[in-house]
């Protein structure tokens, strides 16, 4: 983690960098080929979190040759509230029981922010800002969970998170119960739909747009 200092109320400051992310590249990855003029970002800001919670991620990390990353939306207020150091709350309800992969923390996969875009979009209107997280993930041992699943907890102790679909997954599910260790927020993104947006007609949160392209990033 490099280094980092934490003040007297236990909130910690990092002035390096999460696997070479920052608010400029946060910013890119979202506004490019795979939001196509639809979103215009209105700011970047960093989360915050306790010395703890950062440390019991880096913990669950150890061994990772690479960062693993991935976008988190949900009702404004309940972004906002993670954001500021808050717990990350399940948002399988915007996807609906047929479309949620499990009863979890539901993130679309760091080369497709548009999924989780929708469900930030889905509880505001077209005056409103929207809110997403850009998430720092420890996922380990994966299991497939079909849409529609019932499932709340892992099916066995050997898997830590799931996805949708082994070789090409959308979404990262993590469990209520081990999201606050295996699910690090790193920055808030707010932003409006442009007159390009099309609620009606858009590809649903659990598909994939044409033209979309992965944004890396590095430790």
């Amino acid at each position: 983690m490099g280094f980092y200092w934490v003040d007297d109320d236990g909130w910690i400051f990092l002035p390096t960098l999460w696997g070479d992310v920052d608010e400029a590249s946060v910013r890119n990855a979202l506004d490019g080929p795979s939001s196509d003029g639809r979103l215009a970002i209105t700011a970047v800001s960093r989360c915050r979190h306790r010395e703890a919670r950062a440390v019991a991620f880096l913990d669950k990390m150890k061994g990772r040759g690479a960062w693993v990353f991935g976008w988190c939306g949900a009702a404004a207020h309940d972004v906002q509230a993670t954001a500021d150091g808050g717990d990350l709350r399940v948002n399988w309800p915007l996807l609906g029981a047929v479309r949620a992969h499990g009863r979890g923390v539901h993130l679309s996969v760091q080369g497709e922010p548009m999924p989780s875009v929708e469900l930030s979009v889905a509880t505001t209107n077209n005056q409103q800002t929207a809110h997403l997280l850009f998430c720092a993930l420890a996922p380990s041992f994966l299991e497939i969970i079909a849409a529609g699943s019932p499932q709340s907890e892992p099916s066995s102790p050997l898997f830590c998170s799931g996805v949708n679909d082994a070789k090409n997954p959308t979404w990262h599910v993590f469990w209520e119960s081990s999201a606050g260790t295996r699910v690090l927020p790193l920055y808030m993104i707010s932003f409006r739909p442009t007159q390009r947006y099309k609620r009606a007609g858009s590809p649903p949160p659990h598909e994939k747009g044409p033209g979309h392209k992965k944004v890396r990033f590095s430790v």
